[in-house]
């Protein structure tokens, strides 16, 4: 391949070519998928991998995703194989240009026609660092500022074909592909790891959310010791328990959107805005919350939420709870698309959280919510009328300390899952680019 030391991004020893020229020599080696209407598509068959599952970087293979044609229709329709190794690039977006490898325990099958076929010559390219060339953020721009303008973003197979990509000698190309796949192995294992966290907290949140902590610290069996159980509105509670109404054991506030001539201030006053999308399954990030003028904190102030009290969506995504923390010298007025609990003394914040976000709890809320202008919402009176069990307050408190015990476990792994994504993201930029360089083993060059 020649070098075009026109290229100011390349280093001089690398190759900057047409990504096309890097296929395998002959037509079939960069191509398109087939254009599969859906009368064509079954349950059962040979696979067809669609846009939807060509991730960046894996194959996104989930069951309800599967789709398949029949031999028959594969025929009829002179339709392409994909094999296992070959490599699944999808022209739409988002993003456009992102590439996946076809895994092995899924043998043959075909694509859709927006999805190219590349089979990269093994003396050119290796295919592992063209997994991670072609999903670079750099690389990925590049084709979306090719597809600019269209409604539907999509790039022609002739002009991805022709984006240019700067190559090291393949066997820095190897060295560098071996540095990424060990970060993308780390991660990958990070993630199984918080995905099996994450399943042990929902078990024991069930189990402790139905049988509770006895005096001992130990989980209640209700097999070995039916008589420690009791019959409720809710199943099958400790007997120390009562099932109770959220009315029973607090108060339910409305939030307020901002009225008309109000915005927010573009510079911090110590007064906040909390929306939806600020909790919404994750933790609020007090700094990145939108800042109101004094002005318009004291036309809202009747709907600050406070510290301690728990905030639940109600309008579109319904349901989420959690609590809420107060910043030093800083108040918060909620959103109309959110309720407030103020809980009487004896009920700890964290456990009714815990059991709000249950399944119990969630079930009741999938029945009471509605819908107006179309969007599904939850009346407050519907979250007054909302069934919980309050155990004693002590044991609300051990099954809080319980739960914590295992975000904490939860969250530390999340935290190294960031700090290797910052890795790979840093590497990536530095060694596609050659900005940093690599040392190779003696005698791989081809």
């Amino acid at each position: 391949m020649p070098i075009d030391v026109r290229n100011e991004d390349c280093p001089k020893d690398w190759f900057r070519v047409p990504l096309s020229a890097t296929a395998q020599d002959g037509k079939e080696n960069f191509i398109d998928g087939d254009w599969i209407e859906a009368p064509y598509i079954t349950d059962r068959g040979i696979r067809l991998l669609q846009t939807g599952n060509i991730g960046i970087g894996v194959l996104l293979d989930k069951p309800d995703t599967r789709k398949y044609i029949s031999p028959k229709s594969f025929n009829n329709l002179r339709c392409k194989w994909v094999h296992p190794g070959d490599i699944l690039i999808c022209r739409l977006a988002e993003p456009i240009g992102r590439a996946c490898k076809v895994p092995d325990y899924l043998g043959d099958c075909i694509t859709a026609v927006d999805v190219t076929i590349f089979r990269p010559h093994p003396d050119r390219l290796h295919s592992n660092y063209a997994i991670h060339l072609l999903n670079s953020e750099r690389h990925l721009k590049r084709l979306e500022d090719v597809a600019g303008g269209s409604t539907r973003q999509r790039i022609s197979r002739g002009n991805l074909g022709q984006t240019k990509i700067c190559i090291p000698s393949l066997s820095e190309q190897c060295r560098i592909a071996e540095i990424l796949d060990t970060l993308d192995d780390a991660i990958q294992k990070t993630e199984q790891l918080i995905a099996k966290l994450k399943q042990i907290k929902q078990g024991l949140l069930q189990d402790l959310l139905t049988q509770g902590i006895d005096e001992n610290g130990q989980l209640r069996n209700p097999i070995a010791y039916p008589e420690q159980f009791k019959d409720s509105v809710l199943g099958r509670i400790p007997t120390a328990w009562e099932a109770v109404r959220i009315k029973d054991v607090g108060k339910v506030f409305g939030g307020k959107r901002l009225p008309a001539g109000h915005a927010y201030s573009e510079e911090p006053t110590g007064y906040t805005y909390l929306r939806v999308l600020d909790f919404f399954e994750k933790a609020i990030a007090p700094k990145t919350l939108m800042s109101l003028p004094p002005k318009t904190f004291a036309a809202l102030e009747r709907y600050e939420i406070h510290d301690g009290n728990l905030y639940i969506s109600i309008a579109g995504s319904i349901g989420h709870v959690g609590v809420f923390a107060a910043t030093e010298n800083t108040r918060t007025v909620l959103t109309e698309n959110a309720a407030r609990i103020e809980l009487a003394e004896d009920m700890h914040p964290p456990f009714v959280a815990y059991q709000m976000n249950g399944h119990e709890v969630q079930r009741q809320i999938d029945i009471e919510k509605g819908t107006g202008g179309g969007v599904p919402k939850l009346a407050l009176f519907r979250i007054e009328n909302l069934r919980i069990a309050q155990p004693p307050e002590a044991e609300q408190k051990a099954i809080s300390q319980r739960m914590l015990v295992h975000e904490k476990a939860i969250a530390l792994e999340e935290e190294n899952l960031h700090k290797l994504m910052a890795i790979k993201k840093g590497l990536m930029h530095d060694l596609l680019t050659g900005k940093v360089r690599v040392n190779t083993k003696e005698g791989n060059d081809k």
